[in-house]
């Protein structure tokens, strides 16, 4: 940008006997030159201090480019003494001087409070321990900031304070401002913003002070002094008043910590899938889809999606309660209970809703809750939500479920587990799960999202895959084996009676769409009619396992451990290039360096599709 003749540093600098009483300055364009002259001049009339009796007022053109920096994010500390606030600065110089692994906190503190009278600001070499020289901070502009008005302390000093924290070697600065009025001061710094603390001095009291923490060799001190003195810059995005602030800090907290997701190589981008077989404009085979049995797109399946929608609209307008129930809800609810060997059934919008309902409504009967260490996110937000005392086992660890089972036993409560666990594919112990609830007394819930329509011969689930009884309570999803949307709870009339007046997440969300019911129902019929494509499935995983020579786990959930998590995505990015999208999970889905690829199987996939798909693995992993 070339500022030349265009812009003008205005600076006023007033006095009386020799005190100072008051300084200001800003850039401006050449027509406001003359209107800020004036608003200087009245703010050395009106200031705190005292009337003027000299007054300097400088005016330069600007011959370097400015600078356009946004203001540093804020945040206030309240404290109602001198000296706690002084305690929050010692805090917030052990934040800043951890960079440097340097502490001299009290020698910093005691240097700025020897400078009252130092005209500029102190900068300190914490490196060597010692002052430098005064230095004052000029060619700032404000940026819009009136001077007409009564001085604006908060933003002309976080005018400053951003300039500072640009400066090459400045790690934090200490202010107090001189206005007797103004008891505010700050902690600075680039890392951490500007931290307003409410009380450093008592009112009345003219002693204020400005310290700058120098971390750098000599060489860069030349550097850092000519733009704290000469480099003109404009601060920009500066708010009229503290309050205004609050969410420039939000900002900073929110880039902080997508740079920390982003440094952990745990961010997440969102992928376009443009239609069935393509990923970003790429050409794919969808390896990571839930739809297990490929029922989401069964012609059956959409032809129910479409007739519902015809008839009742795209939406259910309210809650069960309101005018939410169709007939497609209670025809689904009555054919899953039937499926699942259940009295009854409830229907919910998603299986994270129903966990984040059924769990805190049975939970505020009593008991603690025993959970699986890698029960799916919605168990454990379940948990959480219903402030119940939550004792964790070790993953499908049935000894050290009973010895706790066994130390709560008097409290009673209930045992919830994932079926199949959604990130390693493996299998719940549910016989011996069955057997502890029983011996102990707790209620004991099965999480069957990964295991509907994949286990037993028929997909009835898991307790088809062990020919055991049910648990008390079976949940599921209509979004993965039945190719719909939606959750559902079985159990016994007694429970789904009070799980429908008690679950709040069904009780005060509008009904699921009408379309996602009748697909859902129409997809449980085709499962029921042709349970071949079960055996398909079965056959799919089976072929993968035995090629990649891996211990078949049963499901079509088959994860690949990669470890670290860079290789991990630039593994999945590469098979996209061959034709395949297999995501990479990472923490924290999974543990820190447990990355994998998440290989999910349908009973759609093709000899060929399998058998290409394992080659690019081969080869990726391999390299």
């Amino acid at each position: 940008m070339n500022c030349r003749y265009k812009y003008y540093s205005v600076k006023m600098r007033a006095s009386n006997d020799g005190e100072h009483i008051s300084g200001a300055e800003d850039i401006v364009h050449k027509d406001r030159v003359s209107n800020l002259m004036a608003e200087l001049f009245v703010r050395t009339l009106t200031h705190p201090n005292g009337k003027a009796g000299k007054v300097n007022i400088k005016i330069e053109v600007i011959d370097r480019e400015i600078k356009r920096v946004s203001a540093l994010p804020v945040t206030t500390i309240e404290v109602d003494s001198a000296e706690k606030g002084w305690d929050e600065v010692k805090e917030q110089l052990k934040k800043i001087l951890l960079t440097s692994s340097i502490c001299c906190i009290d020698e910093i503190i005691s240097t700025f409070k020897n400078s009252a009278k130092t005209r500029g600001a102190i900068i300190y070499n914490i490196r060597k321990k010692k002052f430098i020289e005064p230095v004052r901070v000029s060619n700032i502009g404000t940026d819009g900031i009136s001077f007409k008005k009564e001085k604006n302390h908060f933003a002309e000093a976080l005018t400053l304070a951003s300039k500072t924290a640009g400066a090459k070697g400045i790690i934090g600065e200490i202010c107090i401002s001189d206005d007797p009025d103004y008891v505010t001061g700050y902690v600075a710094s680039k890392q951490f913003g500007y931290v307003r603390i409410t009380k450093l001095k008592q009112i009345g009291d003219k002693w204020g002070g400005r310290i700058y923490l120098y971390d750098g060799d000599d060489g860069g001190l030349v550097e850092c002094i000519d733009y704290l003195k000469e480099v003109p810059v404009i601060i920009t995005d500066i708010p009229n008043s503290p309050n205004a602030a609050i969410r420039n800090a939000t900002d900073l907290r929110l880039t902080n910590a997508i740079d920390s997701i982003k440094h952990s190589n745990a961010w997440r981008k969102i992928r376009v899938r443009n239609s069935n077989t393509s990923f970003d404009g790429i050409n794919t085979v969808l390896m990571a889809s839930n739809d297990y049995l490929g029922l989401s797109q069964h012609s059956e399946v959409k032809a129910a999606a479409a007739k519902a929608i015809k008839t009742y609209g795209t939406g259910t307008g309210a809650s069960r309660f309101i005018t939410g129930t169709l007939p497609s809800h209670m025809e689904f609810e009555k054919s899953i209970a039937k499926f699942k060997g259940a009295e009854s059934a409830v229907l919910f919008n998603t299986g994270y809703s129903a966990n984040i309902g059924v769990i805190p409504a049975v939970a505020s009967l009593g008991g603690v809750i025993l959970s699986d260490e890698l029960n799916h996110a919605s168990i454990i937000d379940g948990c959480r939500l219903s402030k119940a005392e939550t004792i964790i086992y070790r993953h499908n660890d049935m000894t050290d479920l009973e010895a706790k089972a066994k130390q709560y036993a008097g409290q009673g409560g209930l045992i919830v587990s994932d079926a199949v666990f959604s990130m390693d594919g493996d299998i719940a112990n549910l016989p011996k799960l069955i057997e502890i609830a029983d011996k102990y007394r707790y209620y004991l819930m099965i999480d069957e999202a990964h295991s509907t329509g994949v286990l037993g011969k028929t997909g009835r689930g898991i307790t088809e895959h062990f020919g055991c009884r049910n648990p008390d309570i079976i949940m599921g999803t209509c979004s993965k084996a039945l190719g719909s949307e939606g959750g559902f709870v079985c159990g016994s009339n007694l429970i789904i009676e009070y799980l429908i007046n008690s679950a709040r997440s069904f009780i005060f969300s509008t009904a699921i769409a009408p379309a996602g019911a009748a697909a859902a129902a129409k997809a449980l019929e085709v499962i029921i009619k042709k349970p071949e494509r079960i055996k398909r499935l079965r056959e799919n995983i089976d072929m993968f396992c035995k090629e990649l020579n891996m211990i078949n786990n049963q499901t079509p959930i088959i994860p690949i451990i990669i470890g670290d998590e860079k290789r991990a995505v630039e593994i999945s990015d590469k098979l996209l290039n061959f034709g395949y999208f297999i995501p990479a999970i990472r923490y924290p889905t999974v543990e820190q360096n447990k990355a994998r690829l998440r290989v999910t199987l349908s009973s759609e996939h093709t000899i060929e599709q399998i058998l290409g798909v394992i080659k690019a693995i081969k080869e990726l992993i391999n390299e």
